[in-house]
């Protein structure tokens, strides 16, 4: 199959969510299939990152959009019911590339990804191709989670207004021949809201460096305390800041040694500024396996979002013990949550983490258990031919129209 990918970030390198998504599928999908990206660019050091997604054998097309064009669509988006984030990605370029694409080129299925690229489905005039969103999480959920734990009014505001209007928009899925998510729970709130697309499932998967990685059942620091992702990100860094001030302190009243480890790239430096001999804030690591390898737990104590959290899945298929909220545990499937410490209330939390740390028997046994299942679960090659199934599915259906 012509497979075009329509992206609003160039999906490279891939450190973050979004980004390692679409990467893995198209690199996956690059082994059976012509793959074309179409991105937008905002900075001219990204073309390095356009010659590397190349050198796979995918042919890439992109459009230059530069923050200053980004914040004239906003401020003229701002009494409209567009979302913000929608407006905010906007390029009418990017429009007329796609359509130059689709009359060009013999695509059979078109791959939008979030309801960023959505806005642009309308420049493909052949009815033939089939077209397909993936809208990764239930974002309108996310945001109204988002806006109620926020205490300045002014955020609160303009984060509320933007889940409305997502609320609102989301239904645009309807539009497309299939739309996807990663979760069944993302699944059920969309249709729940009255999403009238017909949804798949798209789970998030394991990276192939964690998947070869050799993993042994000791080496790492008992008082070890691990959390990791895009930092910036709000529920991360809520997250960050709900454990430093109300669950590690009780960590720390029992074990004096333990450390808290921020990895993750562009820490706020409001987090930079409290690091201390038991808060250590590294910023970007590269080799991240290794950091889940040395330490004995990984805490997620996320209290709003959507999704699958990338986090949990790398740090289970590494066999490295999880405590987390119900909200992530209930985001992955159901076999596997039996193997996370979950707690909603700070004391909980913490007594897990502790119980993890004194027992060192936890670590171990989740090396020789859980990997396995983690890795069968979540392996991007299974994910992707299930894509293509259902791709080929609809393909089939809509020739015979």
């Amino acid at each position: 199959m012509n497979i075009l990918i329509v992206t609003p970030r160039i999906p490279y390198p891939p450190y973050r969510g979004d980004k390692m998504r679409v990467f893995n599928l198209m690199v996956n999908l690059s082994s059976n299939n012509q793959i074309y990206l179409l991105t937008l660019i905002r900075d001219k050091k990204e073309l390095m990152y356009v010659k590397y997604i190349e050198s796979l054998g995918v042919k890439v097309e992109y459009v230059y959009l530069p923050i200053f064009c980004s914040v004239k669509n906003l401020l003229k988006n701002i009494f409209s019911k567009k979302p913000f984030q929608v407006a905010w990605f906007y390029s009418k370029k990017f429009g007329q590339k796609l359509q130059e694409i689709t009359k060009n080129q013999d695509i059979d299925v078109i791959y939008y990804y979030t309801i960023r690229a959505a806005v642009y489905k309308d420049s493909v005039k052949n009815k033939k191709i089939l077209q397909v969103i993936d809208l990764v999480d239930a974002i309108s959920f996310y945001l109204s989670g988002f806006s109620s734990n926020l205490k300045n009014p002014i955020m609160k505001f303009l984060v509320g207004l933007e889940a409305k209007r997502v609320k609102s928009y989301e239904n645009i899925a309807s539009e497309f021949d299939l739309a996807f998510v990663t979760t069944e729970r993302d699944k059920i709130i969309l249709e729940r809201s009255s999403v009238k697309a017909k949804i798949e499932i798209l789970s998030m998967g394991v990276s192939e460096n964690f998947l070869n990685v050799f993993v042994k059942d000791s080496g790492f620091d008992k008082n070890r305390i691990l959390f990791t992702g895009n930092i910036p990100y709000w529920p991360n860094y809520y997250a960050i800041l709900y454990f430093i001030r109300e669950i590690f302190p009780i960590i720390l009243n029992k074990i004096p040694s333990a450390k808290f480890y921020i990895v993750g790239q562009n820490p706020p430096r409001r987090l930079r500024k409290i690091k201390s001999d038991n808060i250590v804030v590294t910023g970007f690591v590269e080799d991240l396996a290794s950091e889940y390898l040395k330490s004995a737990v990984l805490v997620a104590p996320i209290k709003f979002g959507s999704g699958i959290s990338n986090k949990v899945i790398e740090a289970l298929s590494l066999g490295v013990p999880v405590v987390c909220t119900s909200l992530i545990a209930d985001g992955l499937p159901s076999e596997l949550r039996k193997y996370l410490f979950v707690a909603d209330n700070p004391k909980e939390f913490a007594e897990l983490v502790i119980k993890v740390i004194e027992e060192p028997s936890i670590r171990i046994n989740f090396v020789h258990e859980v990997r396995k299942r983690v890795i069968k679960a979540f392996d991007w090659k299974n994910i992707v031919n299930n894509f293509v199934k259902n791709i080929e599915t609809e393909i089939t259906k809509k020739r015979n129209l």
